[in-house]
């Protein structure tokens, strides 16, 4: 999937494909909970899941490196302390929410994430790309 979201990225279409990815992410999230009685609903939404990952990834950083070329190793840093700060706290608020409501609680902390990702997405896409500057 990395190297499908790379030759989107590569045709300059990142932003649009952005929000694909984020709309499957989110598909994934209904299908794992789905999952808590269903095997193949689990599978298919772990291997979704994994897909729009990956291709988020390499879009986001595609994304965050043009914004200032020259200084590529810090945005990296910056980017990838944020990833890495953002994992931690997503596992802590579903090792919460595992706790208080089970698998549909993990679910639903991810399938959360996912929604505001998705609409950050459509903010910045469609309205604030209409706004004169």
């Amino acid at each position: 999937m990395a190297r499908f979201a790379g030759k989107l990225t590569n045709k300059g279409i990142a932003k649009g494909a952005t929000g694909a990815y984020l709309a499957i992410m989110l598909v994934s999230f209904g299908l794992l909970w789905m999952g808590a009685h269903s095997v193949v609903m689990l599978a298919i939404g772990v291997v979704l899941m994994d897909m729009a990952c990956q291709a988020l990834h390499v879009t986001n950083q595609s994304l965050i490196y043009s914004i200032r070329p020259e200084m590529q190793s810090r945005l990296a840093t910056v980017y990838m302390t944020s990833f890495i700060l953002s994992g931690a706290v997503g596992t802590a608020l579903a090792a919460l929410m595992y706790g208080q409501y089970g698998w549909m609680g993990v679910c639903m902390v991810g399938g959360g994430a996912a929604c505001i990702g998705l609409m950050g997405w459509l903010h910045e896409r469609y309205l604030t790309s209409n706004k004169v500057r």
